[in-house]
This record gives structure tokens, sequence and C-alpha cells, in this order.
């Protein structure tokens, strides 16, 4: 059964959204969020590889945090990158997130990606001063779609990828959303070793967020796949304040650890907050899974 949508105030509070936050000193914004924007983790190659590893951590957790639950691990097939979190609360609102999202050439979003090490120049156009400027090829702000559309690769230095197939990643390590001492979000992290996944996934929440869906917190994304969040494993369930732990030793003895090798990069979708149980033979619950609303398959 999925849940129904609520005002809640844009911070960090589950593993959709734990990347938003409020400006210091600004009177917080209530919003209904409904979707997300994401690239889900769970393909045919690393679900297996994914509940090998969760059962793993989860019986060496207490040894590291006694008092946590089991139920603050997120559910295998709810593993995802989100990208930005959506107040989608009309049909017009939906139906417009869904076109864009299916209109979008990913094939060309990839080939303007940068290969690693390559540091593409930009010129400005601004006469008088020197007008070119250098972005990392880890690319922390996104290059705009327009100017990669009208400038094209040779002037903005990019060099194009005659063979652009989907990133293949391996999700790895164990981080933490806050400070290791006092946390509610521990995550994996996708280590891409061609290095366009980032600025490719920046560039989708650039577009989506200049559209008006998604909601622009005004910071760097960061790529994240939520292995823990303490919201689920209170006795009511979400609301509230999440409980910290301190996840120092966790953290150190997951530091090295693969929790999925080879996994390629298949799709970007448009989810509905809130995760659907899956129900077994009986009515047991046997998982859950974010209901995917539209699909965009990966060239």
């Amino acid at each position: 059964m999925t849940r129904k949508s609520r005002n809640i105030t844009k911070g960090p509070q589950s593993d959709a959204h734990d990347n938003a936050s409020t400006t210091a000193g600004e009177k917080p914004k209530r919003l209904q969020l409904t979707h997300f924007l994401c690239i889900p983790l769970v393909t045919e190659t690393s679900r297996p590889q994914l509940e090998k590893s969760l059962q793993e951590f989860q019986s060496k957790m207490h040894e590291h945090v006694p008092l946590l639950s089991a139920k603050a691990i997120r559910p295998v097939g709810t593993l995802h990158l989100t990208l930005g979190v959506m107040s989608l609360v009309d049909e017009e609102r939906l139906e417009g997130a869904i076109a864009l999202l299916k209109s979008l050439g990913l094939k060309d979003m990839l080939k303007s990606s940068p290969p690693p090490g390559l540091e593409p120049t930009v010129k400005l156009g601004l006469e008088g001063v020197d007008n070119t400027i250098t972005i990392p090829a880890t690319l922390s702000r996104p290059i705009s779609p327009p100017l990669l559309e009208n400038q094209g690769a040779a002037s903005t230095g990019l060099k194009s990828n005659t063979d652009p197939k989907p990133p293949i990643i391996n999700l790895t390590s164990l981080h933490s959303m806050h400070s290791p001492h006092s946390t509610s979000v521990l995550y994996a992290h996708p280590q891409d070793p061609t290095f366009r996944l980032l600025p490719f996934c920046t560039n989708l929440q650039a577009l989506f967020t200049s559209e008006g869906y998604i909601i622009d917190d005004n910071r760097p994304l960061k790529l994240h796949a939520t292995i823990v969040n303490t919201t689920y494993a209170k006795a009511g369930g979400r609301g509230g304040a999440p409980m910290r732990i301190d996840a120092t030793s966790l953290i150190e003895k997951f530091r090295d650890v693969v929790w999925a090798e080879g996994v390629r990069v298949e799709r970007v979708a448009i989810c509905k907050m809130g995760a659907k149980k899956i129900l077994g033979e009986g009515g047991v619950v046997v998982g859950e899974e974010y209901e995917e609303v539209a699909v965009v398959e990966m060239p």
C-alpha cells in the first residue's frame, strides 16, 4: 500500500531527499513532496549482490551500533541515486514532468559528459577580459543544456564520445550524511571510472530545476545510495526528529566494502514518494520498492 503524501518541512528527512536543506535564518517552506527523479540501482545483476551485502551488513551492524534497529536498513528494492525531489501536486504538473523526461536525448547528454581527466574550457564572450574559464572534470555545477546544444563539443572543449555507452559503476564504501558522531543517514558512494555519471546527473537535475519541477536547494548534487536511515527505525514509523547515532566505528568497518560491482546505469525514473510493500504468499511482506510513474531506458 502506498503512503499518502503529507506536508513536511523541506530538509534531510528521508532517503529520497536527505540532500535537501533550508538556508539558516530562513523560514522553512512547507511543501508537499510527492515524487523524485532518480537513477534506480536495482538490476538483474546488482540485486543478488546487494541482497548479500545488506545481509552481511545487518549481521555486523549491532557490533558497532547496538541500539540501531534493522528497520533502519533500507530494503534492496528501494536503492537508488536521488537527483532531486519534486512537488507534483496536480495532474498537469505530473504530466509535464513525465513529458520532459521522455523528451530527453540521454545519448546526447552522455556524449557531452567529460571523459576522465579532461578539463573543458568555455568561452564566455566578454570583451576586454580574459573570458575563458576552466571547468573541472568532476563538474560540481552543470554546464547548461543550451550551452551544450548551441556551442557544440568543439567550442566548449568537450571531447565527443563516439561510443557513449551508459556508465557501469561500483557501489562502494560507507559515508555519513552528517557528522559521523551524530547522524541519521549512512550511504554508499557510486564509483564511476569514466567520470561521466556526475556531470550527466547534474545536467539532468539542472534541466528539471530550470523547468520548475525539481525543488532547488542551492547545493551541488551529491550522488548517494542510502543504506541506513534511522527515520524508519522509530516505533511509530516516520514523523518527528530521526534518531541520531554514533556511526564512527561502523563507517570504519565498512570503509572498503563493495556493495555491488559492475552495475550498469540502465534507466532514469520519476518515482512516487513512499516505498510500496511487496507481498508474497499469505500476505507476508517480502520487500519494498518505489513506484516508477515514468521511466526512460538508457541508450
